[in-house]
Protein backbone atom coordinates (compact mmCIF):
# COMPACT_ATOMS: atom_id res chain seq x y z
CA UNK A 1 0.00 0.00 0.00
CA UNK A 2 2.03 3.69 -1.10
CA UNK A 3 0.52 6.55 1.16
CA UNK A 4 0.82 10.09 -0.88
CA UNK A 5 1.54 12.80 1.29
CA UNK A 6 1.34 16.18 -0.06
CA UNK A 7 3.43 18.74 2.28
CA UNK A 8 2.90 21.96 3.39
CA UNK A 9 5.64 23.77 5.71
CA UNK A 10 5.36 27.33 6.29
CA UNK A 11 7.90 28.88 8.00
CA UNK A 12 6.60 32.67 9.63
CA UNK A 13 10.16 33.73 12.17
CA UNK A 14 9.38 36.38 14.59
CA UNK A 15 5.88 37.04 15.82
CA UNK A 16 4.97 39.92 18.43
CA UNK A 17 3.78 38.63 21.18
CA UNK A 18 0.52 39.93 21.10
CA UNK A 19 0.28 37.99 17.72
CA UNK A 20 1.44 34.81 18.92
CA UNK A 21 -0.65 34.67 21.73
CA UNK A 22 -3.36 35.47 19.44
CA UNK A 23 -2.77 32.88 16.99
CA UNK A 24 -2.53 30.39 20.37
CA UNK A 25 -6.13 31.21 20.92
CA UNK A 26 -8.01 31.12 17.70
CA UNK A 27 -5.95 27.49 16.74
CA UNK A 28 -7.28 26.51 20.24
CA UNK A 29 -10.76 27.49 19.54
CA UNK A 30 -10.69 26.52 16.23
CA UNK A 31 -9.56 22.67 17.32
CA UNK A 32 -12.35 22.90 19.91
CA UNK A 33 -15.20 24.14 17.48
CA UNK A 34 -15.57 27.26 20.06
CA UNK A 35 -16.86 30.40 18.12
CA UNK A 36 -15.16 33.68 18.94
CA UNK A 37 -15.97 36.99 18.32
CA UNK A 38 -13.29 39.80 16.88
CA UNK A 39 -14.26 41.79 20.95
CA UNK A 40 -13.94 38.49 22.61
CA UNK A 41 -10.35 37.33 20.66
CA UNK A 42 -8.95 40.81 21.67
CA UNK A 43 -10.47 40.39 25.10
CA UNK A 44 -8.53 37.30 25.73
CA UNK A 45 -5.43 38.45 24.30
CA UNK A 46 -5.37 41.26 25.99
CA UNK A 47 -5.89 38.99 29.21
CA UNK A 48 -2.82 36.60 28.10
CA UNK A 49 -1.15 39.48 27.69
CA UNK A 50 -1.89 41.37 31.13
CA UNK A 51 -1.79 37.58 32.88
CA UNK A 52 -3.70 37.01 36.01
CA UNK A 53 -6.26 40.31 36.96
CA UNK A 54 -8.44 41.78 38.83
CA UNK A 55 -12.12 41.60 37.15
CA UNK A 56 -13.52 45.36 37.84
CA UNK A 57 -10.32 47.01 36.46
CA UNK A 58 -9.96 44.50 33.98
CA UNK A 59 -13.69 45.07 32.90
CA UNK A 60 -13.17 48.75 33.26
CA UNK A 61 -9.77 48.52 31.06
CA UNK A 62 -11.94 46.95 28.36
CA UNK A 63 -14.36 49.51 28.27
CA UNK A 64 -11.75 52.43 28.33
CA UNK A 65 -10.22 50.50 25.00
CA UNK A 66 -13.23 50.02 23.59
CA UNK A 67 -13.10 46.24 22.74
CA UNK A 68 -16.63 46.41 24.83
CA UNK A 69 -19.32 49.15 25.16
CA UNK A 70 -19.13 49.23 29.03
CA UNK A 71 -17.54 46.97 31.81
CA UNK A 72 -20.70 45.78 32.21
CA UNK A 73 -20.98 44.36 28.94
CA UNK A 74 -17.40 43.44 29.49
CA UNK A 75 -18.57 41.30 32.01
CA UNK A 76 -20.99 39.76 30.65
CA UNK A 77 -18.58 38.72 27.26
CA UNK A 78 -16.27 36.89 30.54
CA UNK A 79 -18.83 35.08 31.67
CA UNK A 80 -19.64 33.69 28.59
CA UNK A 81 -15.94 32.92 27.97
CA UNK A 82 -16.10 31.30 31.47
CA UNK A 83 -18.63 28.53 30.71
CA UNK A 84 -16.60 27.91 27.19
CA UNK A 85 -13.69 27.45 29.59
CA UNK A 86 -11.67 29.91 27.99
CA UNK A 87 -10.68 31.97 31.63
CA UNK A 88 -11.17 30.88 34.63
CA UNK A 89 -12.45 33.18 38.03
CA UNK A 90 -10.61 32.53 41.02
CA UNK A 91 -9.89 34.03 44.33
CA UNK A 92 -12.14 35.24 47.44
CA UNK A 93 -15.76 36.52 45.62
CA UNK A 94 -14.04 34.72 41.81
CA UNK A 95 -12.76 38.31 41.48
CA UNK A 96 -9.21 37.41 39.89
CA UNK A 97 -9.39 36.47 35.99
CA UNK A 98 -7.08 34.85 33.91
CA UNK A 99 -6.74 32.48 30.77
CA UNK A 100 -7.83 28.96 31.29
CA UNK A 101 -4.62 26.96 32.32
CA UNK A 102 -5.93 23.70 30.22
CA UNK A 103 -5.61 25.51 27.23
CA UNK A 104 -2.16 25.79 27.74
CA UNK A 105 -1.32 28.86 25.80
CA UNK A 106 2.11 30.15 26.43
CA UNK A 107 2.20 33.80 27.14
CA UNK A 108 5.42 34.62 28.78
CA UNK A 109 9.17 33.94 27.70
CA UNK A 110 10.52 33.03 24.37
CA UNK A 111 7.40 31.51 22.40
CA UNK A 112 8.13 28.46 19.95
CA UNK A 113 4.97 27.40 18.29
CA UNK A 114 5.16 24.03 16.49
CA UNK A 115 2.31 22.39 14.88
CA UNK A 116 1.89 19.33 12.85
CA UNK A 117 -1.62 18.28 11.25
CA UNK A 118 -2.67 15.31 8.79
CA UNK A 119 -5.44 14.53 6.87
CA UNK A 120 -5.43 11.62 6.11
CA UNK A 121 -7.58 10.12 3.39
CA UNK A 122 -9.09 6.63 3.35
CA UNK A 123 -9.06 5.47 -0.17
CA UNK A 124 -12.61 2.87 -0.68
CA UNK A 125 -11.40 1.85 -3.99
CA UNK A 126 -10.94 -1.45 -3.15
Amino acid sequence: MEVLINPYKRTIGNMSRESIIRFQLVLHCYLNDISLTAGKLQCLTILGMDGKSDLTKFCEKLAEEKVFTSPDSSRNALDHMEDNKLIVKAGKYRKTIQLHPDMKIQTVGNIWVDIDMLCREVNTDN
